[in-house]
């Protein structure tokens, strides 16, 4: 079985934040951009997606998802305590 996972380019990131993942999904808004559109007017999702399978954004749904996520992509990162510039 073959899963297509995305259709064009791909930016990863690692947000850091107390609750980084529920912030994060709750400003993507619902899987089902259809759905965002309706109750979520205002995400990511509903302004960006089209559809379930065309959603245009991934959040983990946990941190144990992200941890593992992470690593796909970044390889065996620690998280490590630095200072950020603030905007």
């Amino acid at each position: 079985m073959i899963l297509l996972m995305f259709s064009g380019p791909v930016y990863v990131m690692v947000l850091e934040k107390p609750d980084a993942v529920s912030r994060w999904r709750a400003l993507i808004g619902p899987t089902d951009a259809r759905k965002a559109k309706v109750s979520h007017p205002s995400s990511i999702r509903a302004m960006c997606g089209s559809d379930l399978e065309r959603n245009c954004v991934h959040g983990s749904d946990s941190p144990q998802s992200a941890a593992r996520e992470i690593s796909f992509f970044f390889g065996d990162i620690s998280p490590a305590v630095t200072k950020h510039d603030e905007l």
